[in-house]
């Protein structure tokens, strides 16, 4: 099993038990892969649908970073998660075609439900930032980043993901 595959899984997962987020679309990175290519261009103009066929709200998992935080014996890997939350303020505002969910709030319910969260049974997540754009080549569309970090051994990734 692939322990970052994995992550953005059990991200999705999580945020999607919770009833706030049972009709906003998800979305998870696949580097290199077309058909992610695609759904990731729909998320980001927040033109993603649901199963209702609204839009204007998409959330969008990207595929996790790390870096070497502790060198060692067993190094430790500071692995980061970043979601992001578009939000194409005309369509989703209106009240025949759009979620009627704001990106801010959206923000607010994803930092509070990963900010306490153990995906591996490890250290909870660590909130770390947010940035906010708007009109970043897509008028109309607001964005949210939200990072998070933990860190985890070398050898436990490893552990994971042999047979």
């Amino acid at each position: 099993m692939n322990p970052f595959l994995d992550l953005q899984t059990r991200a999705v997962s999580r945020l999607q038990e919770q009833a706030w987020f049972a009709d906003v679309p998800f979305v998870t990175e696949d580097a290199g892969d077309i058909n992610s290519a695609v759904a990731t261009a729909l998320a980001q103009g927040a033109l993603s649908q649901n199963a209702s066929g609204k839009a204007g709200l998409a959330i969008l998992i990207l595929t996790p970073a790390g870096a070497i935080a502790a060198e060692g014996s067993a190094p430790v890997v500071q692995v980061q998660l970043t979601v992001s939350i578009f939000e194409n303020v005309t369509i989703n505002r209106d009240a025949s075609a759009g979620i009627r969910k704001t990106a801010l709030t959206a923000l607010n319910n994803v930092i509070y439900q990963l900010a306490i969260w153990r995906p591996f049974r490890a250290q909870a997540m660590h909130f770390t930032g947010f940035e906010s754009e708007q009109d970043n080549g897509q008028p109309g569309v607001i964005a949210y980043h939200a990072h998070f970090s933990f860190p985890r051994e070398i050898t436990q990734f490893v552990a994971e993901t042999l047979p």
